[in-house]
Protein backbone atom coordinates (compact mmCIF):
# COMPACT_ATOMS: atom_id res chain seq x y z
CA UNK A 1 0.00 0.00 0.00
CA UNK A 2 1.24 3.64 -0.73
CA UNK A 3 0.61 6.14 2.33
CA UNK A 4 1.64 9.87 2.42
CA UNK A 5 2.05 10.67 6.07
CA UNK A 6 2.14 14.43 6.98
CA UNK A 7 4.56 15.51 9.92
CA UNK A 8 3.24 18.41 11.84
CA UNK A 9 0.53 18.08 14.08
CA UNK A 10 -0.10 14.31 13.07
CA UNK A 11 3.21 12.65 13.58
CA UNK A 12 5.16 15.27 15.69
CA UNK A 13 3.22 17.71 18.59
CA UNK A 14 4.16 20.94 16.72
CA UNK A 15 1.38 23.09 17.91
CA UNK A 16 1.27 21.91 21.20
CA UNK A 17 4.86 23.37 21.84
CA UNK A 18 3.62 26.72 19.33
CA UNK A 19 1.13 27.07 22.15
CA UNK A 20 3.24 27.15 24.80
CA UNK A 21 5.77 29.67 23.22
CA UNK A 22 2.44 32.08 22.53
CA UNK A 23 1.18 31.67 25.95
CA UNK A 24 4.60 32.66 27.39
CA UNK A 25 5.12 35.63 24.48
CA UNK A 26 1.74 36.76 24.76
CA UNK A 27 -0.24 36.29 27.99
CA UNK A 28 -2.42 34.54 26.18
CA UNK A 29 -4.14 31.38 24.87
CA UNK A 30 -3.81 31.27 21.17
CA UNK A 31 -7.22 29.54 19.52
CA UNK A 32 -5.93 26.58 17.94
CA UNK A 33 -9.56 26.57 16.29
CA UNK A 34 -9.05 29.45 14.27
CA UNK A 35 -5.36 28.01 12.42
CA UNK A 36 -6.97 25.95 9.83
CA UNK A 37 -8.19 28.96 8.15
CA UNK A 38 -6.15 32.01 7.94
CA UNK A 39 -8.94 34.22 7.28
CA UNK A 40 -10.67 33.94 10.73
CA UNK A 41 -7.14 34.90 12.59
CA UNK A 42 -6.39 38.23 13.74
CA UNK A 43 -3.90 39.67 11.52
CA UNK A 44 -1.52 40.54 14.44
CA UNK A 45 -1.79 36.43 15.37
CA UNK A 46 -1.31 35.41 11.78
CA UNK A 47 2.01 36.96 11.67
CA UNK A 48 3.34 35.71 14.84
CA UNK A 49 2.63 32.18 13.44
CA UNK A 50 4.60 33.01 10.26
CA UNK A 51 7.55 34.07 12.05
CA UNK A 52 7.15 31.40 14.43
CA UNK A 53 7.99 28.59 11.99
CA UNK A 54 10.74 30.42 10.69
CA UNK A 55 13.04 29.13 13.36
CA UNK A 56 14.34 25.57 13.55
CA UNK A 57 12.95 25.58 17.85
CA UNK A 58 9.62 25.06 15.97
CA UNK A 59 10.09 22.17 14.42
CA UNK A 60 12.42 20.33 17.26
CA UNK A 61 9.29 19.07 18.61
CA UNK A 62 7.95 15.63 20.04
CA UNK A 63 6.71 12.74 18.47
CA UNK A 64 2.85 11.51 19.62
CA UNK A 65 2.54 8.95 21.90
CA UNK A 66 2.82 5.93 19.81
CA UNK A 67 3.45 7.32 16.50
CA UNK A 68 6.97 5.99 16.20
CA UNK A 69 5.84 2.06 16.80
CA UNK A 70 3.23 2.43 14.43
CA UNK A 71 5.18 4.17 11.73
CA UNK A 72 8.25 1.46 12.00
CA UNK A 73 5.60 -1.51 11.58
CA UNK A 74 3.89 0.86 8.23
CA UNK A 75 7.31 1.38 6.91
CA UNK A 76 8.04 -2.12 7.09
CA UNK A 77 5.36 -3.82 4.45
CA UNK A 78 4.56 -0.40 2.72
CA UNK A 79 5.38 2.09 0.62
CA UNK A 80 5.52 5.24 2.96
CA UNK A 81 6.42 8.65 2.13
CA UNK A 82 6.11 11.98 4.20
CA UNK A 83 4.76 15.01 3.48
CA UNK A 84 5.43 18.94 4.98
CA UNK A 85 4.68 21.98 4.54
CA UNK A 86 7.95 23.14 6.41
CA UNK A 87 10.23 25.73 4.89
CA UNK A 88 12.97 24.15 2.65
CA UNK A 89 15.51 25.45 4.88
CA UNK A 90 14.54 22.92 7.44
CA UNK A 91 14.98 19.99 5.01
CA UNK A 92 18.16 18.35 6.94
CA UNK A 93 16.85 19.17 10.07
CA UNK A 94 13.92 17.74 9.50
CA UNK A 95 15.59 14.48 7.63
CA UNK A 96 17.76 14.22 11.30
CA UNK A 97 15.29 14.42 13.40
CA UNK A 98 13.42 11.72 11.42
CA UNK A 99 16.61 9.88 11.29
CA UNK A 100 16.80 9.81 14.69
CA UNK A 101 13.51 8.00 15.02
CA UNK A 102 14.74 5.69 12.29
CA UNK A 103 11.75 6.79 10.38
CA UNK A 104 14.08 8.33 7.46
CA UNK A 105 11.70 7.65 4.63
CA UNK A 106 11.34 9.72 1.72
CA UNK A 107 10.00 13.10 2.65
CA UNK A 108 8.49 15.79 0.45
CA UNK A 109 8.77 19.04 0.85
CA UNK A 110 5.71 21.17 -0.18
CA UNK A 111 4.26 24.81 0.19
CA UNK A 112 1.20 25.09 1.98
CA UNK A 113 -0.88 26.01 -1.07
CA UNK A 114 0.72 22.88 -3.35
CA UNK A 115 -0.17 20.55 -0.81
CA UNK A 116 -3.45 19.22 -2.24
CA UNK A 117 -2.43 19.17 -5.53
CA UNK A 118 0.98 16.90 -4.43
CA UNK A 119 -1.46 14.37 -2.81
CA UNK A 120 -3.73 14.15 -5.95
CA UNK A 121 -0.71 14.16 -8.84
CA UNK A 122 0.77 11.35 -6.26
CA UNK A 123 -2.86 9.66 -5.88
CA UNK A 124 -1.62 7.13 -2.53
CA UNK A 125 -3.88 4.27 -1.12
CA UNK A 126 -4.24 6.21 2.06
CA UNK A 127 -3.40 9.67 2.79
CA UNK A 128 -2.79 10.15 7.08
CA UNK A 129 -3.80 14.14 8.04
CA UNK A 130 -4.45 15.92 10.53
CA UNK A 131 -5.98 19.03 8.55
CA UNK A 132 -9.14 18.78 7.56
CA UNK A 133 -9.17 21.35 4.34
CA UNK A 134 -6.30 19.06 3.13
CA UNK A 135 -8.18 16.27 2.58
CA UNK A 136 -12.02 17.27 1.89
CA UNK A 137 -11.00 17.14 -2.25
CA UNK A 138 -10.36 13.12 -1.63
CA UNK A 139 -13.43 11.97 0.54
CA UNK A 140 -14.38 8.90 -0.58
CA UNK A 141 -11.88 8.67 -3.75
CA UNK A 142 -9.28 7.53 -1.41
CA UNK A 143 -8.37 6.11 2.05
CA UNK A 144 -8.05 8.81 4.13
CA UNK A 145 -7.26 8.99 8.45
CA UNK A 146 -7.62 12.12 10.32
CA UNK A 147 -6.38 13.15 13.23
CA UNK A 148 -9.03 15.31 15.28
CA UNK A 149 -7.22 18.11 16.11
CA UNK A 150 -8.99 21.83 17.42
CA UNK A 151 -8.27 23.30 14.00
CA UNK A 152 -10.45 20.40 12.87
CA UNK A 153 -13.63 21.57 14.91
CA UNK A 154 -16.00 22.47 12.37
CA UNK A 155 -16.33 18.62 11.45
CA UNK A 156 -18.88 16.52 13.14
CA UNK A 157 -16.70 13.78 14.77
CA UNK A 158 -19.66 11.66 15.05
CA UNK A 159 -20.00 10.83 11.51
CA UNK A 160 -18.25 8.26 9.57
CA UNK A 161 -18.32 7.79 5.90
CA UNK A 162 -16.74 5.24 3.40
CA UNK A 163 -13.03 5.61 3.29
CA UNK A 164 -12.28 8.06 5.89
CA UNK A 165 -11.88 7.43 9.68
CA UNK A 166 -11.23 9.91 12.27
CA UNK A 167 -9.00 9.18 15.36
CA UNK A 168 -7.65 10.64 18.34
CA UNK A 169 -4.11 9.18 19.02
CA UNK A 170 -1.91 6.77 16.72
CA UNK A 171 -2.93 3.95 19.15
CA UNK A 172 -6.38 3.80 16.98
CA UNK A 173 -4.52 4.01 13.88
CA UNK A 174 -3.53 0.08 12.99
CA UNK A 175 -7.22 -0.45 13.42
CA UNK A 176 -8.40 1.88 11.12
CA UNK A 177 -6.04 0.80 8.84
CA UNK A 178 -7.43 -2.46 8.94
CA UNK A 179 -10.90 -1.66 9.12
CA UNK A 180 -10.43 0.67 5.67
CA UNK A 181 -8.46 -2.30 3.51
CA UNK A 182 -11.24 -4.41 4.95
CA UNK A 183 -14.12 -2.28 3.59
CA UNK A 184 -12.78 -2.37 0.06
CA UNK A 185 -12.66 -6.02 0.05
CA UNK A 186 -16.16 -5.62 0.94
Amino acid sequence: MEIMIDLDGTVFDTYGKMKEKYFLEKGKHLDLTLIGDAKLMHPHDLQWLRDYFQFSDAYQVPVYPNAVTVLKHLITGNAVRFITTRNYRFEELTKRILKSYDLMNEIIFVKRDDKIATYKNIHPDLIVEDELNMVLPFLRQLKIILFERPWNKQFFWGYEMQRFRVVKSWYEVPTSINSLIKEEEV
